[in-house]
């Protein structure tokens, strides 16, 4: 297997549907002859994640303690930071060996040129949302992340993610096309920049999986949804993508 990609669980805990889910899938992963040669995981995650603080640590240690498995065995793990983890780096690459990306990145990937990004800046008309993320990743904020309580950060992220769960579980059918239509142009534009094969991206909590062609071959643009209402997974293996629903 060359690859997995997760995005968007917003975890909260390991128990319930999406913890024990993850578990019992990186289990398997685990149990496999050779594990996949990369993890991605593009961003939330975690409902919150901030810096290296013990009471997100101790919270996921299960799921921690399975990557590191998964690590020691050849998989390499890569975490893009979203709008709900962030400042990783003191845990996720000093202690667990992770790499941490804070924007779009290109792989080499089962034969294939795969752009990753967590997709939080692919809406450019989003204002307010781009002026904060500068503002959350300017240095003295990162700073203050570090330096804080743990505790501090997850009282504060329990109540932003009761308002944002609000917003995010809503139907929105309307809305959804205009953020597909959006998700494509981006992947249109960026290839245009920087030529890949396929770009994954989260982020939107919309799925979708729409190609392109651009210098006479198939280009792959694909958004890995929420698992909000299903649990889904993006499998690369000898250079084929494969959906899997958990």
């Amino acid at each position: 297997m060359d690859a997995v990609f997760l995005s968007d669980l917003h975890l909260t805990s390991l128990q319930g549907r999406n913890g024990e889910t993850l578990l019992r899938f990186l289990s398997s992963l685990e149990a496999l002859p050779s594990p996949p040669e990369r993890i991605f995981l593009l961003g939330d995650i975690f409902d919150l994640w901030v810096s290296k603080h013990r009471v997100f640590v101790e919270r996921y240690r299960p799921l921690l303690d399975s990557l590191a498995r998964l690590r020691e065995r050849g998989s390499k793990i890569l975490y893009f930071e979203g709008n709900h983890d962030m400042h990783l780096a003191p845990y996720w690459e000093k202690q667990l060996g992770a790499e941490v990306h804070v924007g779009p990145a290109l792989f080499e990937v089962g034969g294939l040129r795969i752009r990753c990004e967590h997709g939080d800046e692919i809406n450019h008309e989003d204002f307010w949302y781009l002026l904060m993320r500068s503002i959350l990743r300017h240095p003295v904020l990162e700073m203050t992340a570090h330096f804080l309580p743990g505790r501090f950060w997850d009282g504060l992220g329990q109540r932003w993610s009761r308002k944002s769960r609000r917003r995010s579980t809503r139907p929105r059918p309307d809305r959804d096309e205009n953020i597909r239509r959006m998700i494509r142009a981006h992947a249109e534009k960026v290839w245009e920049e920087d030529p890949f094969d396929a770009i994954i991206s989260g982020h939107m909590h919309v799925r979708d999986d729409w190609s392109f062609e651009r210098a006479g071959k198939t280009v792959r643009a694909i958004n890995l949804g929420s698992w909000h209402r299903e649990a889904p997974v993006l499998i690369l293996d000898q250079g084929r993508f494969e959906w899997r629903s958990l």
